[in-house]
């Protein structure tokens, strides 16, 4: 009799947390659709709290702090993300949002990588490809001009030494004709 008590009072704990879970997160989803993201935040926080392992609260928390420009929090949420046992699509989206906070820091390359990822387990997700094509194009952008501006400090440190193998020339000849330095 005892063992059948403390297995349901067990139970009912278990189920009451998940009850709770999923209400903060329901909670947390309508604010998000009323463009409230703080108490979204608040909200997916207090889901975690009752289950640090769920993947809707980590998910949504990590969309909300995107959504507050708080990118570097956002990716280290996603990042903590636990991809095992995820389905394709739920591991595409979570690499998909890696992407977007990674292009957000300007972190083109390793935001190409996370959209590469995102399309090998959704290959047919439009909004990744475009997202990718972005980065890259800003990437190869990024790195003409990089290369332009090396290019052009190339260019100005040969004047520089130009004008350096001229200079101690004219400072002979001025030395000369200075009427100071005669003996």
């Amino acid at each position: 009799m005892k063992v059948f008590l403390m297995s349901t009072l067990m139970l009912t704990a278990v189920i009451s947390t998940a009850q709770s879970e999923r209400k903060f997160i329901r909670k947390g989803n309508h604010d998000y659709k009323k463009n409230d993201f703080v108490e979204s935040e608040i909200q997916y926080r207090n889901a975690l709290e009752q289950n640090s392992h769920s993947f809707k609260g980590q998910f949504n928390l990590a969309d909300a702090l995107y959504k507050q420009n708080k990118f570097n929090e956002s990716l280290e949420t996603l990042n903590n993300l636990n991809l095992t046992g995820l389905s394709n699509d739920q591991k595409a989206s979570v690499l998909h949002n890696k992407g977007n906070a990674l292009f957000k820091q300007n972190k083109l390359k390793e935001s190409i990588e996370a959209y590469k990822s995102a399309l090998k387990f959704n290959p047919n997700d439009k909004e990744t490809k475009y997202n990718l094509s972005e980065a890259i194009r800003l990437f190869q952008q990024q790195q003409q001009n990089q290369q332009d501006n090396n290019n052009k400090d190339k260019d100005k440190d040969k004047d520089k030494q130009n004008q350096n193998q001229n200079q101690p020339d004219n400072q002979k000849d001025e030395q000369n004709n200075n009427p100071d330095n005669r003996d």
